[in-house]
């Protein structure tokens, strides 16, 4: 079945074509070679993954305040996931901004500047959240398997190290952009290879979570 599962997701990723339009007809990501082509199947398969999860709440007949905290819980460690494909959208909405000869530098710079100190605020506030939602959730009377209190911490940790490469890339860009150099000089391998060891975490571990296997109501 999971074969089967995969072969679709791939189709249903190469049948998107050669590209697909973001904002407006300058701003694409390009489906032409093997990494996009990776990165586009690894959202799909982690969103399709995410969706097993009420697949298997389907043979409880009521979802009481227990089992919502357990999905609140689960949703937020689904949230990394999401961020990662969020920055690289917006990497490279700064990047067409840089190759734009009509731009306005000064004000990229600051724009720059924002999503850098909000970025820093939101991972202290989204790691204080998810340890939080951890601690209390013995208070609904659930108990989480060593296999997922495990796997909290992996994807933790993999999102801090994922952050400071993309913390740092953001710093190069700013740097290109102060001195007004090309964007052919910015390097997005480090960010890039820290974001798809992260997507990992998430198809092959976190994805096959099971609501019977991984909590316990009391």
């Amino acid at each position: 079945m999971k074969n089967i599962e995969l072969y679709i997701i791939i189709i249903v990723a190469l049948l998107f074509g050669v590209t697909l339009p973001l904002f407006n007809q300058e701003h694409v990501i390009n489906f032409g070679n093997t990494s996009d082509i990776a990165m586009a199947i690894a959202a799909i398969y982690a969103a399709y993954r995410a969706n097993k999860w009420f697949n298997d709440k389907s043979s409880i007949n009521h979802l009481d305040n227990s089992h919502k905290f357990a999905l609140q819980f689960e949703e937020l460690l689904w949230k990394t996931n999401e961020q990662i494909f969020k920055d690289v959208i917006s990497r490279q909405d700064i990047i067409f901004e840089i190759k734009n000869p009509n731009t306005d530098f000064k004000l990229l710079r600051s724009s720059i500047q924002e999503k850098i100190q909000k970025s820093i605020a939101q991972e202290v506030a989204y790691y204080g959240v998810v340890m939080n939602h951890r601690v209390m959730l013995n208070r609904y009377g659930i108990s989480i398997s060593k296999n997922l209190f495990k796997l909290t911490d992996e994807i933790l940790d993999a999102r801090n190290t994922y952050f400071n490469a993309h913390i740092e890339t953001m710093h190069n860009i700013l740097e290109v952009v102060t001195l007004q150099r090309t964007a052919s000089t910015i390097d997005l391998s480090s960010v890039e290879k820290e974001m798809k060891e992260v997507a990992a975490i998430f198809e092959i571990k976190l994805a096959n979570v099971k609501i019977k296997n991984d909590y316990q109501f009391h």
